[in-house]
Formats: structure tokens, C-alpha cells, sequence
């Protein structure tokens, strides 16, 4: 007699709705050109990017931080589409070379046999529109999944109007649907830059520029003529349930405050590679503070491959297009070259271009130290969950489990670093700071931060917090 145990997954392979030769993950300059130049190369591709992003994720600030801004032209996706190619020929000229391109479609994993997934029918993503998930099957993807925003906490940081400048791109250059008339821009970097040029072409007033350091990172924003706040931070965000009114800064230095009337905050002081789906299929992460933070060990692992800005983010790569769609290129080379396909070389990575300060790792931590300092112990962290710096720095648990025991309110911080190297997968599991609907998207730059002071280390020696599929909600 032959026993089965029900619970086994031997025999019961998902099923797998398409498969391809190149999948490429993301519709950004990296992933069209990569799509584009895969096509052109005789190679089976399909493109998929999840813009436009489903609105009910655009209210609740996933993938990019869209802070109550978004018009209400993004509740009609099938609209979006057009001005989406409207915007960016080459999304046309990807499918003249060929390119099945599927827009509003995301990737919320991406998997492949191994020690734990040996039952897989190969190399798969798990994908989603707005009516049905599935999975892709595919010999070599690109991931091309770009960047996202980078979370800075404040007073009041959670009013509708304060929004990422990855979100305020998409909604102002590719969305068309900002809904915002004057802006204030935290940030005087390249991503700052960036934002105060593409708000100038819509029409949209920017109030003031700041900065928590000495001078400005990019002397080309003086040169805009826009206010300069150098050596100030945000004290507070001011407004209600109505969304923001205005910003009050003070000088680093100490001094009177300054009042400025605006419906819009921009937090551009950098970005973050988005990382997500190569951390949770396992690929090797390395930290390199020129780069934007955690990225890719190598652009290229096997059946992976990385290009865009989700294998690093530097002040030319923001401010160039053509950098990433190189890198976008180099990649679908290296996809022909492994399927056997005659195609040229792939061109060497691009190092970090010697150009102006602004959007490295120093400068986003002197933006977080500043404002937790401002902020001290009941500014809110993670908003998801309502994680004060005083309960990550008390190690305090949620609250829901109401009064913390002696034993437990005797613990810090400061006690599990000294225990061995701080782990922020640890301290969420301790506090729930970075477990809710944006996944720790928001915090999880800051909670590194803390963890690392605490531990009296830099943000570069905490690991990577992990990432899990679905990376999506």
C-alpha cells in the first residue's frame, strides 16, 4: 500500500500561465532599452511595469510614497496608459521591435529551484493586475524595478501633501495628475534637482529649497533662483485632516524660525534602489554608500540580471537617463550571450561619475540625525504601526499588548546591540516597526540608522532587512 501524505507538495507543481526567453521587470529607461535591445536580438520578451499603479495602492502610499497628491486622473487607469505613452516614446518603440509589453501589471516575487523550492517547474514570477495573479515562466530575467523614496520622519510627516520625489515624478511626468500648486523641496542633491526642474515644467511654484547642510549640494538649484534655506530643518509640517498649509523650519544653528505657506512637501533628499524582488529570491546584497545603499553583489547572477537604478543610484544616473539605458542594454547582451545568441559585448558597469555631492548615504543620515534629534523620543517612525523613536530605542512592544512587564521595561536598545550585531529583521519582530501594509518602505532607512547609533556602528554594518514575497500588498 502506498502512503501519500496530503501535505507534501510532491506532484502538485503550480501551474505557470506563460513562459518567455527574457522577462524584464520594470518599464523604466533600463527595462525598455533592455526589452527593446533583447527584441531586436531575436529573443522571446516580454516587459512588465506596474505603473500605472492601482489606485488603491496609490492610497496607501505603496510603492512610492504619493502622500494624498494624486489627482484624480489615476482612477482611470486605461487613461493613465495613454498619457504614459504619451510621455515616454520609447515604450512605442518597444513594441515596434517586438516587445510584449504588459502595463499595470506588477511582480510581487520572483522564484527559482533550490534547496527549499525544489518542487518548482523552473524559474517562475508571481505577477499581478488589478483582476488575477499568476505566474511567468521564463529562462533569464532583467530586473529593472528602479527606485524608490526614501523615508525622513518629522513632526507632522504624515499629513496629506508631504510626498516622496520618486511618487511627485510619477504623478508630475509621467501621471500627469499632481495635484499640488506650491512646493517646498527638502533636499538640495540630485534628486532635489530633478524634482525643481520637473515642477518648473508643469507649472507647479517651488517655495523654498532646504537643507540641513552648510551650503547647497548642487549649485544649480541656486542658480534656479528658487529660496535656499542651507543649515535649516523641518521642525514640523503644519496642517490637518485637510493636508498640509504650510512648513516651519529653524536654523541647525539655533535661531528664529521660518514660516512658509505651501500644500506640497517634497522629501528629495535621495533613494533607495529598489531591491526587493532580488533580496527575496536570495541573490547577494553588498553595501555601497555611492550607491544609494544596499544593491546588487553583481549585475549579473546566472539567470539574473540587474540594470537601472535598482543596481545603484548615483547624482549622474539621476540626473542621465542614458546612463541606465546603457546599463539596460549591457544587460539584454548578456541574456543573448547565455541563450546563444549572437550579440555584442555588454558593455562594463558604469562606476559612480565624479559630479557634485548630493543623494550619497552622508547625506541622507545627516538629514535622519537631524530631524530625530528635532523630533526626540514621540516622533512617530514607522506610521504603519505607530513605532515611536522612544518605543525602537526602549524596545517596547505593541501596544496592543498593553503595559509592558518589569523585565521588559528595564530592556533598551542599547542592551541588544551589546548581545551581538544589530539585526533590524530582530527589532521588528520585537517592536512591529516596518510590518505594515508599505513594508517598512518608509522606516526602513531610519530604523538602520537607530540601530546602528545605538550600537555605535555606521548603517552600513546592520544587515540588510530581509524581504519576503509578496513584496507587494
Amino acid at each position: 500500500m502506498t502512503l501519500i501524505d496530503p501535505l507534501s507538495v510532491a506532484g502538485k507543481a503550480p501551474s505557470v500561465q506563460e513562459h518567455c526567453e527574457a522577462l524584464v521587470i520594470g518599464g523604466g529607461p533600463a527595462g525598455l532599452a533592455a526589452a527593446t535591445e533583447a527584441a531586436r536580438l531575436g529573443i522571446a520578451t516580454i516587459l512588465i511595469d506596474e505603473s500605472p499603479i492601482d489606485p488603491a495602492l496609490i492610497g496607501l502610499d505603496v510603492p512610492f510614497r504619493f502622500g494624498g497628491r494624486a489627482g484624480a486622473a489615476v482612477q482611470s487607469p486605461d487613461r493613465l496608459v495613454e498619457r504614459l505613452v504619451e510621455a515616454d516614446p520609447a515604450i512605442a518603440e518597444a513594441f515596434e521591435a517586438g516587445v510584449d509589453v504588459r502595463l499595470g501589471v506588477s511582480a510581487w516575487g520572483l522564484f527559482a529551484n533550490g534547496p527549499s523550492l525544489r518542487w518548482m517547474p523552473g524559474p517562475v514570477a508571481g505577477v499581478a493586475d488589478r483582476e488575477r495573479s499568476g505566474l511567468f515562466g521564463f529562462a533569464h530575467a532583467v530586473i529593472a524595478t528602479g527606485r524608490r523614496d526614501l523615508g525622513v520622519a518629522f513632526p507632522g510627516w504624515d499629513l496629506p501633501g508631504v510626498v516622496g520625489c520618486v511618487a511627485a515624478h510619477h504623478l508630475i511626468a509621467r501621471y500627469q495628475a499632481f495635484d499640488g500648486r506650491r512646493m517646498v523641496v527638502a533636499g538640495s542633491g540630485a534628486e532635489a534637482l530633478s524634482i525643481v526642474r520637473a515642477a518648473g515644467s508643469a507649472g507647479i511654484e517651488i517655495a523654498a529649497v532646504v537643507e540641513v547642510g552648510p551650503a547647497a549640494l548642487m549649485p544649480e538649484i541656486a542658480a534656479t533662483g528658487v529660496p535656499l534655506y542651507a543649515g535649516h530643518r523641518i521642525e514640523r509640517a503644519e496642517g490637518g485632516v485637510e493636508g498640509l498649509t504650510g512648513v516651519t523650519l529653524t536654523p541647525i544653528a539655533g535661531g528664529a524660525p521660518v514660516a512658509i505657506a505651501c500644500d506640497t512637501l517634497c522629501v528629495a533628499i535621495g533613494a533607495v534602489p529598489s531591491v526587493e524582488l532580488l533580496d527575496a529570491i536570495g541573490a547577494p546584497m553588498r553595501w555601497a554608500g555611492d550607491r544609494g545603499g544596499f544593491v546588487p553583489a553583481a549585475t549579473s547572477g546566472g539567470i539574473l540580471h540587474a540594470a537601472g537604478d535598482s543596481a545603484g543610484i548615483w547624482p549622474a544616473k539621476t540626473l542621465d537617463a542614458g546612463i541606465a539605458r546603457a546599463e539596460g542594454v549591457s544587460a539584454a547582451r548578456r541574456v543573448a550571450r547565455a541563450l546563444g545568441r549572437t550579440a555584442p559585448a555588454p558593455a562594463d558597469t558604469p562606476a559612480p561619475a565624479d559630479m557634485p555631492r548630493g543623494g550619497t548615504t552622508v547625506e541622507r543620515e545627516a538629514w535622519i540625525a537631524a530631524q530625530h534629534a528635532a523630533g526626540g523620543p514621540e516622533l512617530t517612525v514607522c506610521l504603519c504601526e505607530e513605532v515611536t523613536l522612544g518605543d525602537l530605542l526602549g524596545l517596547r512592544p505593541p501596544r496592543y499588548l498593553g503595559d509592558r512587564s518589569p523585565r521588559m521595561a528595564a530592556r533598551s536598545l542599547g542592551d541588544l546591540a551589546a548581545s551581538g550585531p544589530p539585526s533590524q529583521d530582530q527589532l521588528k519582530r520585537l517592536t512591529r516597526a516596518g510590518m505594515g501594509p508599505c513594508q517598512g518602505r518608509r522606516c526602513r532607512e531610519q530604523v538602520c540608522q537607530v540601530l546602528a547609533t545605538a550600537a555605535g556602528t555606521s548603517p552600513a554594518a546592520v544587515p540588510l532587512a530581509s524581504h519576503r514575497p509578496p513584496v507587494r500588498p
